[in-house]
């Protein structure tokens, strides 16, 4: 294995907070389970959501050993509905967002992901999709979007209309991503 040129260096070091999205002066809470949406600079604004699941999704689960680079194929999919979709802004979902040894928002932005980041899901007592689909609820009730999507390998049934469930052996595909903005866009 070689040592990594400067350039390639560079290139993996995560972007600095402030680029990663236009927040407002407002902590990010770090306590693990107590996470909560940051307010955005366009709070006000009606938006549209996407709700990201990291496992499954972004990362493609196969058996053997789990890897914690996303697949560019998948990251380049996500672009692709942020790309095409206006007001668009993540909100995390996944189990990651609670885990404190990773920075979520520092880890998807090292990965490549463009999109705006909203804020996380809180953590519910109940683990499996009947919890993913209690946060999600949790923050439909709290906050006026326009529209949303859920990204998830999880079956939530219960959340049919807006959900894209992605298969976990290739995770987000392009088909996957036009299906995603077509719910956002209100086509479908």
């Amino acid at each position: 294995m070689k040592p990594l040129s400067d350039k390639e260096r560079a290139a993996r070091q995560p972007q600095p907070l402030e680029e990663l999205f236009d927040a407002l002066q407002d902590s990010v809470h770090t306590d693990v389970g107590k996470s909560r949406p940051a307010r955005t600079a366009r709070e006000s604004k009606r938006m549209k959501a996407i709700f990201l699941d990291i496992d499954g999704v972004l990362i493609r689960r196969r058996g053997g050993p789990v890897l914690l680079d996303c697949e560019p194929e998948c990251v380049a999919a996500l672009n692709s509905i942020t790309d095409r979709v206006d007001d668009a802004e993540i909100i995390v979902s996944s189990f990651w967002r609670t885990n404190p040894s990773v920075h979520v928002y520092h880890y998807l932005a090292s990965n490549k992901v463009n999109g705006r980041m909203w804020g996380a899901t809180d953590d519910s007592d109940i683990i499996g999709p009947v919890g993913r689909q209690k946060e999600i609820a949790a923050v439909l009730d709290q906050y006026d979007f326009d529209t949303h999507v859920i990204l998830d390998d999880m079956d939530l049934s219960d959340m049919s209309d807006n959900h894209v469930r992605c298969d976990h052996t290739t995770g987000l595909t392009m088909a996957d991503a036009d299906r995603a903005v077509a719910i956002l866009n209100g086509v479908e």
